[in-house]
Order: C-alpha cells, then structure tokens, then sequence
C-alpha cells in the first residue's frame, strides 16, 4: 500500500493537474488507488483537465467505494450522462472490460458518441443488432454484422479492455462461442509465407466473393502482387501486399478512394458469422471475462425487452414454413432467464433505480443529481442560474461540440455585461445535470442553444446521398422521394406518430398501391430528394419488391466501371509532364491576411482544394492534351 501511495505522489509532482485527494479516495481498494496517477494520461480526444477535475471532487465516490465488496449495485438519484462519465472513471481506474446496457439503438448511439469523447474511439466499441425482429435475416444489415464480429473478434483476443455499447435488442441474438468463431477466422501477419493459390482457396472457403473492387463486407479482389479484402471483423477492408509469397505489409484503405489509410502488423480473416451453420451460440456475456463489469443505464427495462423479443420468437418460429429447416429461438435467442443467469455472474452497477427481478445481495447507493434545467435560449435566465450556483460554491463545466460554439456563448455573456467564468471542454455530451452532493455544474451547449442533437450512426451513407436542411425546408407534397432501402415514393408532409409511448416526427412517405411508410427524422440519411429524368413518367416502388434491389445492384455494377476507367485514364494524366507552380509566397499570404472578412468553411474549403489541384500538374496537362 505504501508503494502504491508513493508511486500516485511521485507520478503528481510529473503531472501537476493530477490533483486528487488521497484521503477522498482513502477506502478504495488497491486495485483502483494504484492505477490513479496515470490514468488520465489515457485520455485523447477530452479536455485533459475535465476527468481529472470530477476525480478531484471524487465524483463517483459513492459508487467506488461500494465495488470491493458489493457483487451487485443499484443507483438511485442520477441523472443526464452521469453514468457515462462514471463509466469511463470505472474504465480508466480498472483496466478491465465493461459492458455499457442502455436502453435501445438510440441511446447506445448517444451513449457511443459520448465514451468514445471520453476515452478516444480506440477504446470503444458499439455492438448493434442485426437485424428488429426475430427471423428477419433478408433484412439483415452488413455494417451492423462488421461491428458485431469486430466486438467478438476484440473479445476473443484478449489483447487490451474495453467499453462495449451495447443495448436490448442487441443482446437478445446470440453469438458464436469462442472455439467456433476461431473456426471462421483466420490469422494473417506480416512475414506469413502464404502463396496465392492458398490464399485463393482460403477466401472461397469463407465464402468471400471475388469483385473488381472491394466495397462490401466478405468481397475480395486481385491485381498483382495485391490482395484487397474487406474482412467482417474490421470496419475498413485490409490491403495485403506479396513479394513473391511472403506478405509484405498490410493496410487498411478507403472504399470510396480506394487509397490506403494506416499500416498494421497483422488482421483476423473472419467470414460471415451469418453463414456458420455448425457451432452453439450463447450470450454475449458468455463471452466476457469474469473479471468484467456490467453497467446499466436500467437493467429492469432491458430485461423486459430482451423477454419481449424472446417471446415474439417463439410466435414467429411458429409461422416459419416447416419444409425448410429452421433454427430454434433457443438456438438463436436468449431468455430473460438466460440473461439474468449470465448477469449475476459479474459485478453490476444498475442506474435504473428499480431493482431486477432475482438478484440478491444488492447494495443500494444513492445520488443527489438533477437534469440540466431548461432556459429555452433565456441566457439571462442561464446567467443567474450559474450565478447561483457558484454563490452555493457549485464548479460549472459546459461541453461544447466546436469551438465556435463556445465562442458564441462568450459573446452572449459579453453583450450581457456578464464576466461568467466556467470551465469548458470539447465533447458530444448528450445530457447535463446538477450533481448537489458534489456541487458540480455539467451542461452541454447545444441544451443551452435549443439545438437539436442529432446521433452519429456508425453506418452513415455518402453525403450525397443525404436529404440537406435546404432540401427538407423545400419539400412540398407530392415531391419523390428516394429511400436507400424502399425506392422511390412520394412525400405526403411530416406527421406525428406514437412509437411506444412517445411522440416522434416522421415523413409519411406513399408507395406504389398506395402502400406507406414512416421515416423518423433521425434517419434523414436514408432518404433524399428524387429528380427523374426528364420527359420520363416517374413509376413508383413497390414496397417488398426485389426490383429497387436489382436496380441497385446493377448501378453500382456500372459505377464500378465507370471508376476502373477513371483509374486508367488518371494513369494516363499522371505520366505526362507539366508546369510546376512555385509554393505560397509571403505576397501570397499577405493578400490573404488582407480580406476585411473571415472566410466561410466552404470557401476555405474551395481555397485549400484549388492550390491542390494545381500541385496536380499532370493531371491538367494531360487534360488540355485530350482537348
């Protein structure tokens, strides 16, 4: 113990904000005192001071000082994204794997956003469902069976902890176990002696499809001493290159450029776990070491939802056409039971405040936090709210999404005559909240602003293929609609529509025989504004229709053309010769500094792409040479 106290001064005097009380955290166990003095130096992508700064006033402490003793848990009181701060300190202190169980794909999206703010994207992973209702396997999605792989893969490894988001939904479908997933995969590294021959019979019999260009998740392609092959395990496709047999290097790369991005040592070859018919499946929690905790924003409403989706199973099983054979739902899906079984087996911290159904043991530790009040952009209001707080000795934090955001509530407080001092820092928090026990203020800008924060889904489309604010605020009834999954439909106007209890926005969306479908507002992504050909009768989709799917599919074949003759003819451009412009010159630089008016991101963005195109010489050269 004495060592551990020692080493925590030695490595304060090193880091000087590394300010924390001792006697604060006096009756934690070694375990946690011990990792302390360096654990902030993990921190990436977060305002260094702000986790620091919460330790300092022990944020947390309650719950620490519970987790010797205490299997299991349960916290009353907290409010906003208080549990995701406690669980990045839980990470940080513990060095140990965590699940993160909220309560749907929404949240966990907020809740990803925000752990991967609070211990950089290396250290989390998101571990979404396949697919919404049991037996859907047409519907399943590719990018959400690469994050789940990728979670399975990490697991198995063993190689270093980390936070793993997940939901309901997501639990409810097993997974492979560990000596089953290993039958799938295939390690590869730098220096493996592999020749192509073999490497040919290895991706076929993890039944990867051959391609031009590798854009899809199980797709390979050779050119060369070069093998693409976009892995499910990774949410980039992997670049092995030969010299002769011996793999030379490996890299990931862009599908849309096709240009490497980082260099790794070595990769695990995993095939669609989808298609892995031998082998059990059991829960994910299986799968976790022992030595892992379980966090949970309320683990009585996800249990519920894992018995739902259960119980529809076994409905659905029974509709199932019996000539083809089917997996059972107990094969395939977990039980509330099953899942209450694999969850006492950890230690668990459940912030719901109502106690799961058959746990015993519990310790219950309550919070003193309120939500973030609402001000509805009153920053008078805001400014004496803080006032008050600080009078009560309460220290104020407020995250910021950008810079320009902090810069704008600066200028508010300053037109107001207002000298608020509080501390800032960089992130997407998703909820504020007044922590009374602790006095300590954490609000979030876009709260203050009244702005709606919208979730970054891990599986985002093109940007092109985006609906934008201004083709949404021109939208008029009877405009087509182009739906990334459905097809073309027309716009009917916004409606409210009660999804469980609560109202959501969405665009009524008609189809052809007069079929409907509702889009939430929160997946504009999918959808954007149709503008046919014209003099061409536009012809609706027909919802459950294959033809959408076959149009698709033979577009993109096209474009797969169109892009390997865009790389021959840049080859062309790039071997002819042309006018080298001389750098940015201090006149240069000085016309610039000179416009009385800041320039707009897109025209810095315009600005910085002309100078590269003109470091591009051959390519312009080669082009007045076809003109």
């Amino acid at each position: 113990m004495n060592h551990e106290i020692n080493l925590f001064f030695k490595e304060r005097k090193k880091y000087p904000y590394l300010c924390i009380s001792v006697n604060g955290f006096g009756k934690l166990p070694k375990s946690l005192l011990s990792f302390i003095p360096i654990l902030f130096m993990q921190l990436k992508s977060i305002n260094e001071k702000f986790l620091p700064d919460l330790m300092q006033k022990e944020f947390g402490k309650e719950i620490f000082t519970q987790l010797e003793n205490s299997q299991h848990i349960a916290v009353k009181g907290s409010a906003g994204s208080s549990v995701s701060i406690f669980v990045a300190e839980l990470f940080l202190v513990q060095k140990k794997n965590i699940l993160y169980l909220v309560d749907d794909k929404e949240d966990a999206l907020y809740a990803n956003t925000e752990m991967e703010d609070l211990l950089g994207k290396d250290k989390v992973l998101y571990f979404p469902a396949t697919h919404l209702e049991p037996y859907q396997v047409e519907k399943t999605q590719n990018a959400n069976l690469v994050l789940r792989t990728e979670v399975l893969n990490k697991i198995n490894s063993g190689r270093s902890p980390k936070v793993i988001v997940a939901y309901a939904g997501a639990l409810s479908e097993k997974v492979l176990k560990k000596e089953d997933f290993k039958a799938i995969s295939h390690h590869i590294k730098v220096g493996d002696q592999l020749d192509f021959d073999f490497v040919d019979e290895l991706l076929n019999h993890y039944h990867f499809q051959q391609a031009d260009f590798v854009s899809e998740p199980g797709e390979f392609s050779v050119r060369g001493g070069i093998v693409d092959v976009f892995s499910f395990s990774n949410e980039k496709p992997y670049r092995i290159t030969f010299f002769g047999n011996e793999v030379e290097s490996i890299k990931t790369f862009d599908i849309e450029t096709q240009l490497s991005v980082d260099k790794v040592k070595d990769f695990q070859l995993v095939s669609n776990m989808n298609f892995s018919v031998t082998g059990s499946r059991v829960s994910l929690l299986q799968l976790l070491p022992n030595e892992s905790f379980v966090v949970s924003k309320n683990g009585m409403i996800g249990m519920q939802k894992i018995r739902t989706f259960y119980e529809k199973s076994l409905e659905k099983y029974d509709t199932l056409n019996k000539d083809i054979a089917h997996r059972t739902p107990q094969e395939l899906f977990i039980s509330d039971q099953e899942f209450l079984f694999d969850y006492k087996k950890f230690k668990t911290v459940d912030f719901g405040g109502v106690v799961i159904e058959g746990l015993k043991e519990i310790t219950e530790v309550k919070m003193e936090q309120t939500p973030q009040p609402s001000f509805h952009k009153n920053f008078e209001l805001l400014i004496e709210d803080i006032e008050e707080k600080q009078n009560s000795g309460f220290d104020t934090w407020i995250s910021f999404s950008t810079e320009k955001q902090k810069e704008r509530l600066e200028s508010i407080f300053e037109e107001l005559e207002h000298e608020l001092p509080f501390k800032s820092f960089k992130s997407e928090l998703h909820e504020g909240f007044v922590d009374n026990g602790h006095k300590l203020l954490v609000y979030t800008d876009h709260q203050i602003f009244d702005r709606y924060q919208r979730y970054k889904a891990k599986n985002t489309f093109a940007k092109s293929e985006q609906l934008t604010l201004k083709d949404l605020m021109s939208l008029k009834i009877g405009d087509y609609i182009a739906h990334i999954d459905h097809g073309i439909g027309k716009f009917m106007g916004l409606v409210k529509v009660n999804n469980d209890g609560k109202i959501q926005e969405c665009f009524k969306l008609t189809y052809k025989n007069g079929d409907l479908l509702y889009v939430s507002i929160h997946s504009l992504h999918k959808i954007s504004k149709y503008n046919g050909p014209d003099g061409r009768e536009i012809v609706l989709s027909k919802l459950g229709s294959p033809t959408w799917k076959s149009l698709k599919q033979k577009t993109k074949a096209k474009v797969k053309q169109i892009a390997f003759d865009l790389i021959q003819l840049y080859a062309q451009r790039k071997t002819a010769k042309g006018f080298a412009y001389t750098p940015d010159s201090y006149l240069q630089n000085e016309l610039e500094a000179s416009f009385i008016y800041e320039d707009t991101p897109d025209q810095e963005k315009a600005t910085i792409d002309v100078k590269k195109i003109w470091k591009l010489i051959p390519l312009w050269t080669g082009l007045f040479a076809e003109m």
